[in-house]
Protein backbone atom coordinates (compact mmCIF):
# COMPACT_ATOMS: atom_id res chain seq x y z
CA UNK A 1 0.00 0.00 0.00
CA UNK A 2 2.82 2.23 0.42
CA UNK A 3 2.79 3.11 -3.60
CA UNK A 4 -0.54 3.72 -3.29
CA UNK A 5 -1.04 7.40 -3.81
CA UNK A 6 -3.84 9.58 -2.30
CA UNK A 7 -6.73 11.35 -4.24
CA UNK A 8 -7.50 14.79 -3.24
CA UNK A 9 -11.11 15.35 -2.83
CA UNK A 10 -10.80 19.07 -2.05
CA UNK A 11 -11.42 20.24 -5.29
CA UNK A 12 -14.51 18.28 -6.11
CA UNK A 13 -15.75 19.63 -2.44
CA UNK A 14 -15.12 22.98 -3.00
CA UNK A 15 -16.63 23.10 -6.28
CA UNK A 16 -20.14 21.50 -4.80
CA UNK A 17 -19.80 24.32 -1.87
CA UNK A 18 -19.21 27.18 -3.91
CA UNK A 19 -21.73 26.30 -6.46
CA UNK A 20 -24.51 25.74 -3.20
CA UNK A 21 -23.14 29.03 -2.30
CA UNK A 22 -23.62 31.05 -4.85
CA UNK A 23 -26.97 29.05 -5.05
CA UNK A 24 -28.46 30.76 -2.24
CA UNK A 25 -26.67 33.76 -2.27
CA UNK A 26 -28.38 34.38 -6.04
CA UNK A 27 -31.66 33.20 -4.63
CA UNK A 28 -32.10 35.14 -1.94
CA UNK A 29 -31.29 38.50 -4.51
CA UNK A 30 -33.87 37.86 -6.61
CA UNK A 31 -36.47 36.65 -4.00
CA UNK A 32 -36.07 39.56 -2.13
CA UNK A 33 -35.82 42.01 -5.43
CA UNK A 34 -32.05 43.43 -4.97
CA UNK A 35 -31.06 43.10 -8.65
CA UNK A 36 -32.50 45.62 -10.27
CA UNK A 37 -33.64 44.68 -14.29
CA UNK A 38 -31.24 46.64 -15.76
CA UNK A 39 -28.38 44.00 -14.13
CA UNK A 40 -26.64 41.71 -17.30
CA UNK A 41 -24.05 39.85 -17.52
CA UNK A 42 -24.53 36.93 -15.29
CA UNK A 43 -28.23 36.18 -14.96
CA UNK A 44 -30.35 33.66 -17.05
CA UNK A 45 -31.89 34.86 -19.75
CA UNK A 46 -30.40 38.80 -19.17
CA UNK A 47 -26.78 38.32 -21.21
CA UNK A 48 -24.56 41.21 -22.44
CA UNK A 49 -25.69 40.66 -25.87
CA UNK A 50 -29.53 41.18 -25.33
CA UNK A 51 -28.75 44.61 -23.30
CA UNK A 52 -26.42 45.45 -26.57
CA UNK A 53 -29.61 44.72 -28.43
CA UNK A 54 -32.07 46.99 -26.27
CA UNK A 55 -30.23 49.89 -25.76
CA UNK A 56 -30.18 51.29 -29.54
CA UNK A 57 -34.12 50.21 -29.50
CA UNK A 58 -34.73 52.17 -26.14
CA UNK A 59 -32.99 55.00 -27.80
CA UNK A 60 -34.32 55.05 -30.77
CA UNK A 61 -38.32 54.75 -29.22
CA UNK A 62 -37.20 57.19 -27.02
CA UNK A 63 -36.25 59.64 -30.09
CA UNK A 64 -40.00 58.48 -32.03
CA UNK A 65 -41.96 59.38 -29.31
CA UNK A 66 -40.24 62.96 -29.12
CA UNK A 67 -38.93 62.08 -25.78
CA UNK A 68 -35.34 63.15 -23.90
CA UNK A 69 -33.33 60.34 -24.25
CA UNK A 70 -29.99 60.89 -22.38
CA UNK A 71 -27.70 57.75 -22.03
CA UNK A 72 -24.76 57.78 -19.57
CA UNK A 73 -22.18 54.85 -20.66
CA UNK A 74 -19.58 54.16 -18.58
Amino acid sequence: MSDCRHISLLTSLSKIFGKLIYTRIFQHLIDNNILVDEQYGFRINFSTVQRTHKLPNAILNALNNKQNSRWYIL
